[in-house]
């Protein structure tokens, strides 16, 4: 890629602002997973996608993020999930990129959802978000 051109994909195909899969783990647990450098800078949940606002350093390769969920569901109050947002940084640039958006479905949680709400929570970070109720 030329200099100054940066390229964003989700699950390895082009960011195109629609709901990406989300990533499901079978025998890996969520905190042996390895991420590059980002900030998330705001999530919230629009119709049946999370939406994850991000920067990052790059500005001319490749850049690919991933959002894994290991199937578990803790209950406490409300069932919630833990999610791991990962960055693949295939760009050695330093540029700060202006903010990202990153869409994923959540529709495979709808039937949580519909009966108890569900909280998700990002790991490695502050952030937790209500899905429904």
């Amino acid at each position: 890629m030329a200099v100054g051109s940066n390229h964003t994909t989700i699950n390895g195909k082009e960011n195109t602002g629609q709901c990406a899969t989300i990533t499901l783990l079978d025998s890996l647990p969520l905190r042996s997973l390895q991420t590059d450098d980002f900030t998330i800078t705001s999530v919230t949940i629009e119709d049946s996608c999370l939406v994850i606002a991000v920067t990052y350093g790059g500005g001319c390769g490749t850049t690919n993020f991933e959002l894994f969920w290991n199937k578990m569901i803790t209950e406490c109050r409300y069932p919630s999930v833990n999610v791991f947002l990962k960055l693949t940084d295939d760009d050695f640039c330093k540029a700060i990129i202006s903010e990202t958006v990153l869409k994923f479905d959540l529709t495979a949680f709808g039937g949580l959802r519909e009966s108890y709400g569900l909280g998700i929570r990002i790991m490695g970070t502050e952030f937790l978000v209500s899905y429904g109720r």
